[in-house]
């Protein structure tokens, strides 16, 4: 039969489970786990620097209800 041979996928020397072994997950996770941790600190960030901008708002209105 004629046609065109269809070159393998997997052409690498070593096997796909040789190419992400337990040492590439477990990195991956790690690098993923501190996005995460980093994404998490700046929303509580921002959450806090929010509750503080409250707060500031809350007293001098406070204030000036004391004042008049």
């Amino acid at each position: 039969m004629g046609g065109r041979s269809h070159p393998k996928l997997n052409i690498a020397g070593r096997p796909i489970a040789q190419k992400y072994c337990e040492g590439k997950v477990k990195r991956i996770l790690k690098r993923k786990l501190k996005v995460l941790e980093i994404a998490k600190r700046e929303a509580y960030a921002s959450f806090a620097y929010l509750c503080l901008v409250l707060y500031q708002i809350f007293v001098i209105i406070i204030i000036l209800l004391c004042n008049s």
